[in-house]
């Protein structure tokens, strides 16, 4: 029988799928169907009734008998105090910016994590999964396993968090257009069916933020962000090296690709939403779901304002007033360089530690912020005070929009507008630091002699097309094989070639960090030095031994520190065997955190898109932090996501040398290189070719 040969962690991860249905509804493992035998008396409500007509081979699809599945036992543990993780009622969206499913998802992490031995962790996640909300319940199975290392390296065989809630990716038509398409057919349940997903769901083109939509709501960029409050958590017993230093970093690099994002598509700057009672002017409708309750997400109609809100559920009261206080006490820590703790001494923001103490305190993580209380919440309450201005009482029961939840708040073009105005109030700590000094810039007897990327440094994007398999979150009658194909952007695989002269006459260990910054804005007017470096993407860092005066060095797209691969996302390594030579390792596809390969490069225009390549060389034998063994999992996409269980790899401050302001008398390039010679500036194209460049799922 099938439930012999499936370990603890195999049968953890079978508890993911579809959230919304019984613990004990049949799942399909390899070629068997497999049920979890919960024993009866920790049943819920009908639930008793219910099991035996699903596991007893009828039932499973329009009522026709099927196959009987295998149980696979659970043992009965001794259940702690669950009040704590029953705060947060079953079929809402969980969020880690509602301060009590945070709280909530926590506790239910600390006791998975009391039981030390695998075979009693899966036991007590089966027992209390009908009973906790089904969104907290994946983010603490999730949670758990990243932080012990005997699950780590089998995290691979976890489910992409938009296989486990497609409602969250996927439009609430296609959705009904998938149930109405199965409950017509006559196939059997193994059979494939793929339904195509229109880019334009949420909106017509006719608005120009639409023209964005395909960047908003990529299934790769809205599953970075999720996973990275999932990896980068505000719980005080996980605490991440540079946590709030990460937390700045990562969501400006976002800012500036969304910035290039719309240069491509020849619309303006983000506008930075910093006057908290001016109307927000953009609309958004969402058009999604919550798949187990069926209400829509709360939509926002253009010149809305945000409100002092009192929700009776999540219990979130917080004033305008609240914010704005919290926003004047940041700003005067940035500009004493000092932050007062809750015991009232003072620590100091200084260049080494101050944005990651600074980070701690805006976002906030209220475990590791010096002062709560008197900080406050301004990013997270951010979202939710945006994210509830429908219905800022709750008196009309409508549900929060998607800022209020990680796995949707940026397919809102107000993300973009609120993290604009996060960002300014980092840059404004930076700005007190000062700039970088030629020291500090400089790599004396190594020279960049030149860079060049494949194609002529020519970058091609365009379309491409991916599926999601929707049944492993939404329960379609039993069907298993019902896809989703997505479109999504993407671009064709390319080659950098660096050039480098050592004139040490010994081997260097060379860090490369190499940028992409737009030339031009919307209208043609180039972009002054400084707004270049403001918008400057991070595209990769590497570090290599110079041993020869003249070195040539190679390197691919693919192996970008800020990506993870697109396959990790799609769900393609399935379908491959393990001898195929492009297969892709367990430690490569660990980590859901990491920007999405396919989203590396901005979109470009059908003329070519003007973009200047910047490389600074620096001494990665003062850079360098070792970490505890190489090659482990979550290895990639380090620039956004350090190292899982290690120290961020990097000395230098996230974003070198262009997280600092220039001297003011520094206005172009070449003024900013002067007497620099491990600096190099390239032009590249950035051409969109308005086709499908690749179907991943022929590959």
């Amino acid at each position: 029988m099938a439930g012999r040969n499936i370990n603890s962690q195999e049968k953890l991860f079978l508890l993911l799928e579809t959230p919304s249905e019984p613990v004990f509804k049949p799942k399909k493992y390899k070629n068997e169907e497999v049920y979890i035998d919960v024993p009866d008396k920790y049943l819920q409500g009908g639930f008793k009734d219910l099991k035996p007509i699903l596991t007893g081979g009828i039932g499973l699809r329009d009522g026709r008998p099927g196959k009987v599945p295998s149980p696979l036992s659970v043992r009965g543990v001794e259940l702690p105090d669950l009040s704590p993780v029953l705060t947060v009622p079953r079929g809402r969206p969980w969020s880690v910016f509602y301060d009590v499913d945070k709280k909530a998802g926590n506790a239910l992490v600390k006791m998975m994590n009391t039981f030390k031995n695998i075979d009693d962790l899966f036991s007590f996640a089966a027992l209390v999964r009908d009973r906790v909300n089904e969104e907290m319940f994946v983010y603490a199975v999730m949670a758990t396993v990243f932080r012990r290392p005997e699950l780590q390296a089998s995290a691979i065989k976890m489910n992409n968090i938009f296989e486990l809630f497609p409602d969250r990716i996927i439009g609430s038509d296609a959705i009904a257009k998938a149930k109405e398409t199965i409950k017509q057919s006559t196939g059997d349940e193994d059979e494939e069916t793929v339904l195509e997903i229109n880019q334009e769901f949420s909106a017509l083109d006719k608005n120009p933020e639409n023209r964005l939509a395909y960047f908003r709501e990529d299934l790769g960029v809205n599953s970075h962000h999720w996973h990275w409050h999932l990896v980068f958590p505000d719980d005080e017993e996980f605490k991440r090296d540079r946590r709030g230093e990460m937390f700045f970093y990562m969501h400006h690099q976002i800012i500036a690709r969304y910035d290039c994002e719309r240069l491509s598509n020849g619309l303006p700057l983000v506008r930075s939403f910093h006057k908290l009672d001016e109307p927000i002017e953009e609309a958004y409708f969402s058009k999604l779901t919550t798949d187990n309750s069926g209400k829509l997400w709360g939509v926002r109609p253009a010149g809305m304002k945000i409100q002092d809100m009192e929700l009776p559920e999540p219990n979130e009261n917080y004033r305008i007033m609240d914010m704005e206080g919290w926003r004047d006490r940041i700003r005067d820590a940035i500009h004493r360089g000092i932050a007062r703790r809750t015991d009232g001494t003072e620590v100091r923001l200084d260049a080494k530690t101050g944005i990651d103490i600074l980070g701690d305190m805006i976002e906030p993580a209220l475990s590791f912020s010096v002062n709560p209380r008197f900080y406050g919440q301004l990013h997270n309450k951010g979202h939710v005070l945006i994210g509830h201005c429908h219905d800022p009482t709750g008196a009309n029961k409508e549900s929060g929009g998607p800022m209020t939840d990680s796995m949707t708040a940026m397919r809102d073009p107000i993300f973009y507008r609120w993290h604009k105005h996060i960002d300014e109030l980092f840059y404004e700590f930076k700005e007190t630091l000062g700039a970088y000094t030629k020291d500090e810039l400089g790599f004396r007897g190594i020279t960049v002699m030149d860079v060049s990327v494949s194609n002529g440094n020519r970058i091609t994007t365009g379309w491409g097309k991916s599926r999601l398999n929707l049944a492993q979150g939404i329960d379609l009658q039993g069907r298993r094989n019902v896809q989703a194909e997505l479109t999504h952007l993407i671009h064709e695989p390319f080659a950098y070639r660096f050039t480098v002269r050592n004139d040490t006459r010994a081997p260097r260990r060379v860090c490369f960090r190499v940028f992409m910054t737009p030339i031009y804005d919307e209208v043609g007017r180039k972009l002054t030095f400084r707004q270049q470096t403001l918008l400057a993407v991070e595209m990769d860092k590497f570090a290599v031994t110079v041993n020869a005066p003249m070195v040539q060095l190679d390197r691919t797209s693919r192996e970008s520190s800020v990506t993870i691969p697109i396959e990790r996302f799609f769900r393609v390594y399935e379908r491959r065997t393990a001898n195929t030579s492009d297969a892709l390792s367990n430690y490569e596809m660990f980590c859901g955190c990491g920007w999405p390969e396919h989203m590396l490069v901005p979109k470009g225009t059908a003329e070519g898109m003007q973009f200047e390549l910047i490389v600074i060389a620096t001494d990665w034998s003062k850079d360098e932090v070792p970490v505890k063994t190489t090659n482990k999992p979550c290895s990639r996409g380090t620039s956004y996501c350090g190292v899982l269980d290690d120290k961020y790899p990097d000395k230098r401050p996230m974003g070198f040398p262009f997280d600092r302001p220039i001297e003011d008398a520094t206005t172009t390039y070449e003024d900013f290189t002067e007497g620099l010679t491990n600096i190099f500036k390239r032009e590249v194209v950035v051409q969109f070719k308005d086709e499908v460049l690749l179907n991943i799922n022929r590959l």
